[in-house]
Order: C-alpha cells, then structure tokens, then sequence
C-alpha cells in the first residue's frame, strides 16, 4: 500500500494529488465524472474558488475516498499496522508546515497546538530528524523548495521510483503552480 506521510500543513495533501495524476489511478468513481485525472485535479480539487476560508473543507471532500489507491497521515501515532506499506515522508521545514496550515485554520488559533508557534516548528523539526527511527525505512522527499511556482522533474523523478508510477511533468507542473497561486489567496473572493 502506498503511503503518504506529512506534518500537518507539510503539504502531504498536494504530493499525494501530484501522485494521483498517474493515470493509472481511477479517479473517475470518487469525481464522478468522466472528468481525466488530470482535468479532475486542475479543475475540480484546486478550483477557482478555492481559498483560505475553505481549504480545509474542500481537502476532506475526498480524502476518506483516496485511501484506497493512496494512503495519508499527518500523525504518525495513528498508524496502526505498518506491515505492506511503502511510506514516502514529507519532509517540509516545521516553519512552512506552521505557516501553511495556520493560514487555513485560523479559528484554531486557541488550540494547543497552534499556541506557541516555536514549540510547533520544532516539534516538526524533530520529526523531520528523526523520522528513520519513527517509520519502517521510510524514503524522504525533502518538499521545503517547492513551496515555490516551480517544481523540477527530479522531485518527479523520486515520486514516480518510489511509487512504481508515471507523472507527467507537464500536468504536475500545472497542477503545482495552481496549488501555489491557490495558496497565496487571502480570503474568499
């Protein structure tokens, strides 16, 4: 089972759709369109009217469907049975992660988790660290960079051996660069 793992907020999401884009993967029973993967992706999960107020909502539309061709957590604890999956760890600076999902989750703000914004860096920091003894020989993706309009064919290059799959470039770089223009919206427009 392939597997997804990320810090919340350390864009574990995005790989996984990145991921997704092998047209391999049938997407057509969770978009219920006829809609290609790729089309369902550019189009429907990063949609124009996606922002920061509901980000979050429209991210778990889909997310219990996607388990199934692609598995994603955020807290390694809630990982039950590490038997037959092939983990990828996401591994984003704990200060993009802080500031990627605050934005999202402002109404959190009270939560403990989001009090002290240095604990919650390097809390994800430490993970990052140590995250060889915390999953069964994980592979790292060091995603930091991409937190930028580019994406490279080597971060295409390691998702697509280590998955076994086929990502065009093309569509991921599409795919990327809205995700990116999506991310930098304030508000609802």
């Amino acid at each position: 089972m392939r597997t997804v793992v990320a810090p919340i907020g350390g864009a574990g999401n995005h790989v996984r759709w990145l991921c997704l884009l092998d047209k391999r993967f049938d997407l057509k029973p969770i978009s219920k369109t006829s809609a290609s993967n790729f089309e369902f992706i550019l189009n429907t999960v990063y949609n124009e009217k996606r922002n920061n107020d509901n980000w979050l909502k429209i991210e778990f539309l889909w997310r219990p469907n996607l388990v199934n061709l692609i598995d994603l957590y955020n807290d390694i604890e809630l990982i039950e049975h590490f038997d037959n999956k092939k983990f990828l760890y996401v591994c984003s600076p704990g200060e993009n992660c802080y500031n990627h999902y605050f934005k999202f989750n402002k109404a959190k703000k009270s939560h403990d988790q989001m009090q002290d914004k240095q604990q919650w860096i390097d809390e994800v920091d430490t993970q990052n660290n140590n995250i060889q003894n915390l999953l069964p020989d994980p592979f790292v993706l060091h995603f930091g960079k991409y937190y930028t309009d580019n994406i490279d064919q080597s971060l295409l290059d390691q998702l697509n051996s280590f998955f076994d799959i086929e990502i065009s470039f093309d569509e991921a770089d599409a795919v990327h660069k809205k995700w990116i223009k999506l991310n930098h919206r304030k508000q609802n427009t």
